[in-house]
């Protein structure tokens, strides 16, 4: 009775009432965090835009990768500069494997995935970083396509004569005159957009027309 009259149970349902609401909080604000993580990884899968966001970033940390001449491979094979790599990819393979950026020859880190492989299905690199020890190594290398180099590099040059599309004048690819202009259009309108989202946070740019071009 001494309780009661003290008020203890209206601070005892108070406090009950306090709790349920703070779980309740804290189980939306799990909910919300849920949620958002989920829309952070929506694009998780989507190996061609992971790329694009790499180079946008990383850009001008490029490397090409020169493949020898198969003709040449198959007389030299056992003459190859590069060992065969144990456990890293490289398996019983003697294909040597060239890798170039721009102000000259580099290799993959020896503690990289990458270390001992010798096929790549496009000729490009993006890396993180460059360390010189016995070599000049890179870190952190990641193979792109040449559509997110010429998208997401650096200044392009077309030239219809030749038939050619080059990246700051020295990464150079053989396009058709139609499709350079095609590319060279897709950056215009994607340095808009990008622009756009920057000075408007809320813009939505998915409901732009030129968007579903973009992601095609």
């Amino acid at each position: 009775k001494e309780w009661k009259r003290a008020g203890g149970e209206d601070q005892s349902a108070q406090k009950r009432e306090k709790l349920m609401k703070s779980r309740a909080r804290a189980a939306l604000a799990e909910a919300e965090a849920f949620e958002h993580a989920n829309a952070m990884d929506e694009n998780k899968d989507n190996l061609r835009l992971l790329r694009a966001v790499l180079v946008a970033g990383l850009y001008p940390n490029v490397v090409r990768i020169q493949a020898p001449d198969k003709d040449k491979s198959k007389d030299n094979s056992s003459s190859s500069s590069r060992k065969p790599q144990e456990g890293r990819g490289g398996g019983d393979s003697k294909v040597e494997v060239k890798f170039f950026a721009r102000n000259g020859a580099v290799d993959v880190h020896p503690a990289s995935v990458l270390w001992g492989e010798s096929t790549f299905r496009y000729p490009f690199l993006i890396y993180h970083e460059k360390v010189k020890t016995s070599k000049v190594y890179l870190r952190d290398a990641t193979m792109i396509t040449p559509y997110s180099l010429l998208l997401f590099g650096g200044n392009i040059m077309v030239s219809h004569a030749e038939g050619s599309v080059t990246v700051d004048s020295w990464i150079k690819f053989n396009v058709p005159p139609a499709h350079a202009v095609l590319i060279h259009k897709l950056r215009l309108e994607i340095a808009s957009l990008l622009q756009r989202k920057i000075e408007d946070p809320a813009f939505n740019a998915s409901d732009v027309k030129s968007t579903k071009v973009i992601q095609a």
